[in-house]
């Protein structure tokens, strides 16, 4: 059952928003859930992204939880970190432990692109990832969602909400939770 939080968090217009707390408070599963709300159609594409490999093995493991249980024939590619799914859509699970790592997703497009605390990525390497956010095919919703726990590290402006409470762009932008405690859904 998700949490009121979660629940919020997934009702976001806006192409961009932030989802913040402490740990245990569903984030995580908040994105690997929201990943799945569009794989009944054949071309969809998301990805989620946490800064190394090791980090993602929760993740991935979780998802062969959540996934196996929502959609019993899909398949998971430990090799390409792939989820196919009955449609033929796919989630992927990515990284970029180094700067130059962005580039391996120079010319791939992703419908849906999540990243599981933010505050351990660069800027930069967040807003690359703007640009390989577009639809994949008709009818497809386009958007980012990220995470972050309190204290996860300096904000540099690249959250759509900062610390500071204060989004980059009030139209693009929402936040839901907080590590401030605020609640602005």
């Amino acid at each position: 059952m998700p949490q009121p939080t979660q629940i919020k968090m997934m009702a976001r217009p806006e192409f961009e928003a932030f989802y913040g707390g402490a740990a245990g408070g569903g984030k995580s599963d908040f994105l690997l859930v929201e990943a799945l709300r569009q794989v009944d159609v054949p071309y969809y594409q998301g990805i989620i992204f946490r800064k190394t490999v090791p980090e993602l093995s929760d993740l991935i493991s979780r998802s062969q939880i959540l996934y196996k249980a929502a959609y019993p024939r899909a398949k998971y590619n430990i090799t390409k970190m792939v989820w196919t799914f009955p449609s033929g859509a796919k989630i992927y699970f990515g990284y970029m432990q180094h700067e130059k790592d962005k580039l391996k997703y120079q010319g791939r497009h992703f419908d849906y692109i999540g990243f599981d605390e933010l505050t351990h990525f660069t800027e930069e390497e967040y807003l690359y990832l703007f640009s390989r956010c577009r639809s994949s095919g008709p009818g497809l919703r386009t958007y980012i969602r990220s995470t972050g726990n309190p204290g996860g590290g300096p904000c540099l402006g690249k959250s759509p909400v900062c610390e500071c409470g204060k989004a980059r762009d009030k139209g693009r932008t929402g936040d839901v939770g907080g590590s401030a405690g605020r609640d602005k859904a």
